[in-house]
């Protein structure tokens, strides 16, 4: 079901176009972690669940060679077909059978896909594949909430009850999506030394046209559209109606506004994570905001000592 959910060219080039890639200080957290654990050089990383690909092309400054892998043959040619560095390959595979040998990676990164894999066979997985002092990083984010000064309680009700909880909850979600709503925290890691990093966020600048996009390419919606293709596209246009008269843009203001407008936040938990919910303004503008859990964690193969980091958030 899975693959089927994230399968098909069309969807995998629009999930490359209109899903967000892991900031920076996220990428960075991980290779410090790992950097703590392994002497540089860094060999050989590995990205299960890798879409696209945009969760692979970050680790490539930092490994000699990256290997991504996805269920979907889609996602493998758009990752491919995006790709601009030779450090990196795509597979075919699934996170619980990794067409690689014993021992040969130093990282195990799971972006935005815990919550897809089974987790038992996947973990046996990872401890086969990770050298010693290996990491696993799971990490994942919730949706991309738009930021507007005063009426962030009025958006957040749109997207969240109206939206995910009304028009969507009528079994167009997998029940695995409980897992990432709750912000990975039922995840328990297989590993002595675990680290939770939260409020990572990423910030940017987006069209309002590219919001409706990344709503499309929600696994909710796209099964909404196979069991009711009649009535997806009217959802999404109420939804864009509501969304505007709460930004208080009229339609021609939107085309006018469209080279500018929405900029994007999102809150990356490292580990298990928590979620929070940041009040960022850009101006006046609307924002985007991405709840970001870096889920699970970063988890060290073989580590004795026990660590975690974790700060009061709030997760929605």
């Amino acid at each position: 079901m899975v693959s089927r959910l994230f399968s098909g060219a069309e969807h995998a080039a629009l999930y490359s176009h209109f899903r967000p890639s892991p900031p920076k200080e996220l990428v960075s957290r991980i290779i410090s972690y790992v950097k703590e654990k392994i002497r540089p050089p860094l060999s050989h990383a590995l990205d299960v669940g890798c879409g696209s690909g945009q969760s692979t092309r970050v680790l490539t400054p930092y490994f000699e060679k990256v290997t991504g892998i996805d269920t979907s043959v889609a996602q493998i040619d758009e990752a491919v077909k995006k790709e601009k560095s030779n450090k990196s390959e795509y597979k075919v595979a699934y996170a619980e059978n990794v067409p690689l040998r014993n021992e040969s990676v130093q990282l195990v990164s799971a972006s935005q896909c815990a919550h897809w894999l089974n987790l038992d066979v996947f973990f046996k997985e990872v401890h086969r594949l990770l050298v010693p002092g290996g990491v696993v990083a799971l990490y994942g984010y919730l949706f991309t909430e738009p930021v507007v000064q005063g009426k962030q309680e009025a958006v957040h009700s749109l997207l969240w009850d109206w939206l995910y909880r009304e028009q969507l909850s009528q079994g167009y979600w997998a029940p695995q999506r409980v897992l990432l709503d709750n912000c990975f925290r039922d995840i328990i890691l297989p590993f002595s030394d675990t680290v939770r990093v939260e409020d990572i966020i990423l910030k940017r600048r987006d069209l309002f046209s590219n919001y409706l996009g990344y709503i499309i390419t929600w696994s909710g919606f796209r099964e909404l559209q196979k069991q009711k293709p009649e009535l997806a596209p009217q959802i999404l246009q109420e939804f864009e109606s509501r969304l505007l008269h709460i930004l208080q843009l009229s339609g021609s203001q939107v085309s006018y506004y469209e080279s500018t407008l929405l900029s994007s936040q999102v809150s990356y938990y490292e580990s298990t994570l928590l979620s929070s919910q940041v009040s960022y303004y850009e101006s006046t503008l609307p924002g985007s905001q991405v709840s970001y859990h870096e889920s699970t964690l970063l988890g060290s193969h073989l580590a004795t000592s026990t660590r975690s980091i974790s700060r009061a958030s709030l997760c929605d």
